[in-house]
């Protein structure tokens, strides 16, 4: 599943970091297993583009170290719970929806025709 959903971003998507962020966000959504220093590669790609979603992502990955240290406590878990998801993914879907809307915003300003003032 994971191939077939990089394969779609790579025919889908002309602009080479906007593939590469969709193709990690991907590995990110797909994966069986994931570890919070996964969460830094994609950074050089989102200092690129600047994307706050992609950025605050890495950041709310902190939260998988959480995880790690209740798992050693005695009784610990081996799963997230809701809040600490939402720690990791509400930062990433804000920032991301923030991003989308503002690359929008700019390519509709972008492609409006300017009336050059001749008849």
């Amino acid at each position: 599943m994971l191939i077939l959903a990089w394969i779609y971003v790579a025919v889908r998507n002309r602009d080479f970091i906007s593939a590469v962020e969709w193709s990690f966000f991907a590995t990110y959504i797909l994966s069986p297993m994931l570890h919070a220093w996964y969460f830094v590669w994609i950074l050089p790609f989102a200092v690129k583009s600047r994307n706050p979603g992609i950025i605050a992502l890495a950041a709310s990955s902190i939260a998988y170290f959480i995880v790690h240290h209740t798992l050693s406590l005695p009784g610990g878990k081996s799963t997230f719970s809701w809040w600490e998801r939402a720690i990791i993914w509400v930062p990433f879907l804000v920032g991301y929806s923030v991003w989308l809307v503002r690359k929008r915003a700019h390519v509709a300003l972008h492609s409006t025709k300017v009336p050059d003032g001749s008849t």
